[in-house]
């Protein structure tokens, strides 16, 4: 999933392929600590979608900073990106840092709809 998640952000997000035209990520650190999680989206039986928490990282505070937030596209526009939003800030009940690229227009509506106070 993280891989579809990375090809589909190419466009916005500069990185390049492996010659094994994977584009990695490290997830060690999701499995170091009590702070660092992860959230799948389900349905039926199929993962339809991830969000990764990790400490605060703009502020340095005891919050949280959502890493990657992720839906398959056929699943959006259907409450599931809300819904996957909603339990992971209700695992999660302390301040929140959400944070987007500038060319991710996308993701900019969605979390200024989810949380109207975002920026």
């Amino acid at each position: 999933m993280l891989e579809l998640y990375q090809y589909e952000r190419s466009d916005i997000w500069p990185q390049e392929a492996d010659a094994r035209a994977r584009y990695g990520y490290d997830l060690d650190r999701h499995g170091q600590g009590q702070r660092f999680h992860a959230h799948v989206a389900i349905d039926g039986s199929h993962c339809v979608g991830f969000a990764l928490v990790v400490p605060a990282r703009v502020t340095r505070t005891e919050g949280c900073w959502l890493e990657q937030f992720f839906v398959l596209k056929r699943f959006r526009c259907q409450g599931t990106c809300f819904a996957l939003a909603r339990h992971v800030v209700h695992q999660h009940p302390e301040l929140w840092e959400v944070g987007q690229t500038r060319a991710n227009t996308a993701a900019q509506a969605f979390w200024r709809q989810t949380c109207p106070r975002s920026r």
